[in-house]
């Protein structure tokens, strides 16, 4: 109690706002799946804490965007059910595909594809019949809808029109789709192709680790989660943040290998 009172002597009414900044800060260490490490950083140096946190693991994601869409943001971490609000009154008001596009990434973003299938099919219309970038996220959300043959179809026919799309992005797909079909020595050529043609990204070399498991081929796939591994070393946080998935669950998976070789 004396702790914060001296705080609040020294800084006046500023010192009252401390316990709310590293409250904040520690919800969006939870809610984001931070290092609980963070937490003693936070509440053991008031504000410094918060303030190294903030400029080491959240400002490096949001370096392209505004002051405003990064307060929105990290609003939206602590109240998730606002973002979905605020897009569904910006398409109340504005019925414009940017709009719609919100939408449905929103909800492909929440495990909700077929509802991100109906409004990314409802943007492919008019002037934005041929849209790659549209056609891209169609394609992912039928996917993750297991519509694999509509899915198939789609990504065939953008590679067909714009085969210099994203193209890394368009080849994962169409290996994810392979696997979904059980043609897995398609889908580990492809995979073998990225992982050797791509430096960064971790998602390629991930999955065909997971499917050198698949395939009885354990020791190659444990060497690929070691050096998804070791890789992650060498980058800045936000590459680990955004390759997070991959790296933790390499670990996880690697763990795992070992244990039932013991």
């Amino acid at each position: 109690m004396g702790y914060f009172s001296f705080f609040r002597s020294q800084m006046g009414i500023f010192g009252y706002l401390i316990p709310v900044i590293q409250i904040l800060t520690a919800v969006h260490v939870v809610k984001t799946g931070r290092s609980w490490g963070w937490m003693w950083l936070i509440f053991g140096v008031p504000l410094i804490g918060a303030a190294i946190y903030i400029i080491i693991e959240v400002l490096p994601g949001y370096r392209y965007q505004s002051m405003s869409g990064f307060l929105e943001s990290f609003i939206n971490i602590l109240s998730p059910g606002s973002e979905l609000k605020k897009l569904k009154e910006k398409l109340e008001t504005c019925d414009s595909v940017e709009n719609r596009k919100a939408l449905g990434d929103y909800y492909l973003r929440k495990s909700e594809p077929f509802k991100a299938v109906e409004i990314y099919k409802g943007c492919l219309q008019g002037a934005y019949k041929n849209d790659d970038f549209l056609s891209l996220f169609l394609c992912r959300s039928l996917f993750e809808a297991k519509l694999y043959a509509e899915a198939k179809a789609n990504l065939t026919k953008l590679k067909e029109q714009s085969p210099d799309y994203e193209k890394y992005k368009v080849a994962l797909l169409f290996a994810r789709i392979h696997e979904a079909f059980n043609e897995d020595l398609e889908a580990l050529g492809i995979y073998e192709k990225l992982a050797e043609e791509y430096g960064e990204g971790e998602e390629a070399r991930f999955r065909l680790a997971l499917l050198l498991e698949k395939m009885d081929q354990k020791d190659r796939a444990i060497l690929i989660y070691k050096d998804i591994i070791k890789r992650s070393k060498k980058f800045f946080p936000n590459y680990r943040r955004t390759e997070k998935e991959w790296i933790n669950t390499s670990r996880i998976n690697l763990k795992r290998l070992k244990k039932k070789g013991e």
